[in-house]
């Protein structure tokens, strides 16, 4: 379980659930899209979250940053999500992306990066999960 850290200033713009704290005999959390009674349109990100004794899902998705040696001193971030399995931990997917950028007044200028998908429109996270998980017959 990898609880999230929230910035105040941003749960105003998310459902109340993100900001409770878990039960002390719970191993996972679910995030999913705010419906019926949850749903609130003042929110911009309509998530709930709650907690769970049992692993419900079969796949998962995590995501980590990558650096290297002198990457963030020639303007180059990296990423990577993989697609998990969460029945034996076997990795399904694994979609790397980087991004670089300018400067501006002499400081990264991360708000105008560019990233390799942005510039072929050939791939985006959606895309990614989709392809690597098929729907069963």
């Amino acid at each position: 379980m990898y609880e999230r850290e929230w910035h105040s200033s941003i749960l105003k713009h998310h459902h109340p659930s993100v900001s409770l704290k878990p039960p002390a005999d719970t191993k996972f959390i679910r995030y999913s899209i705010a419906a019926g009674d949850d749903y609130n349109s003042k929110f911009v990100y309509n998530i709930t979250k709650t907690y769970d004794t049992q692993l419900r899902s079969q796949y998962g998705y995590v995501w980590r940053g990558i650096q290297r040696p002198y990457d963030r001193e020639n303007s180059i971030a990296g990423g990577e999500i993989a697609v998990v399995d969460l029945q034996t931990n076997e990795i399904l997917g694994l979609w790397r992306s980087f991004a670089r950028t300018g400067k501006k007044d002499h400081q990264i200028w991360w708000l105008g990066g560019e990233t390799c998908y942005k510039r072929t429109g050939k791939n985006d996270f959606y895309q990614f999960i989709t392809t690597v998980l098929k729907p069963g017959k």
